[in-house]
């Protein structure tokens, strides 16, 4: 949906040939030659080098990141982690 949005914002519509409901798998897709995706940009942490990352300027769009954990589990490195977090999201928006 929020691709879809963003095109229909952009005044474009995209040909949809294939959907994958496996990011790896997508970027499989892609290195084979079956297309092109849009992908978030930590994806390329897991390029094995069949893929072309390239950024895209204007107004693209964004999600929400969230944590999430088991409940009622609150261990200490668990606590230094979401802390570890937060102080890195404070500096980003800072």
């Amino acid at each position: 949906p929020i691709v879809k949005a963003w095109f229909a914002q952009e005044n474009s519509q995209p040909n949809i040939v294939q959907v994958a409901t496996n990011i790896l798998v997508t970027m499989n897709l892609v290195g084979m030659g079956l297309g092109v995706t849009l992908i978030p940009g930590y994806m390329n942490n897991f390029n094995t080098g069949q893929v072309v990352f390239r950024p895209i300027a204007g107004n693209v769009p964004s999600i929400a990141l969230l944590m999430a954990w088991k409940k009622g589990e609150m261990k200490p490195a668990l606590r230094d982690f979401i802390a570890i977090v937060q102080e890195r999201l404070a500096s980003v928006t800072a």
